[in-house]
């Protein structure tokens, strides 16, 4: 995961831009909300015990209290922009 946009640019929002080769996985350890934007592919996030389904198009809300989520890759590769404050 790498930075897009960051306090050197603004300090009033956050852009993280998540790769994740195919069939690999990221363990992402949240401390804040945030929107998510799957710019392609396909795969899974795991979180607080439930999978839910990715692919390119979604856009969902991840809210403080998932502390820890699994991102997964299918046969594709994925990605994911996390904006946040």
């Amino acid at each position: 995961m790498y930075s897009l946009i960051d306090d050197s640019l603004t300090d009033c929002f956050k852009v993280n831009k998540l790769e994740i080769a195919p069939e690999n996985n990221y363990i992402f350890f949240n401390t804040k909300w945030h929107l998510a934007v799957v710019t392609s592919g396909h795969g899974t996030v795991k979180s607080n015990g439930k999978i839910y389904q990715l692919k390119h198009g979604d856009c969902f809300f991840i809210p403080c209290t998932h502390k820890e989520l699994e991102f997964i890759s299918t046969n594709d590769s994925i990605e994911i922009y996390l904006i946040t404050t």
